[in-house]
């Protein structure tokens, strides 16, 4: 679950989820699945403008799981997720929604780390 999040920080194991391993994108696919949504939540990963750049050990990670998916025989589907719920307990989330347009130097330096 790369989507965990407290306090204003993602985590792969902040509800008690244990880490994917690459054994568990085995058993996906021995399940007759042929593609995995990973759902990732990048909250206090992305740095501030201009370069917005992402923390490198979260990254990687997320790059690992997707290896472990590519290893299985999967296509891997990442999924940014929550990044845009705003609420007053949790101001922290980068991505706003409303003006994701308009937030064209933060979309592109995203995904340029992304596709990289």
């Amino acid at each position: 679950q790369l989507d965990a999040h407290a306090n204003n920080v993602s985590g792969e194991t902040l509800w008690g989820n244990g880490k994917a391993t690459q054994e568990t994108l085995h058993k996906v696919k021995e399940a007759g699945f042929t593609s995995v949504r990973i759902p990732v939540t990048w909250l206090g990963k992305v740095g501030a403008a201009p370069d917005y750049l992402i923390n490198s050990e979260w990254l990687e990670r997320v790059a690992e799981v997707v290896g472990y998916a590519e290893q299985a025989g999967l296509k891997a589907i990442i999924n940014i997720h929550h990044d845009g719920h705003r609420s007053e307990n949790e101001p922290g989330h980068w991505l706003d929604i409303t003006k994701a347009a308009s937030s064209t130097a933060a979309n592109e330096a995203i995904k340029a780390q992304l596709s990289a």
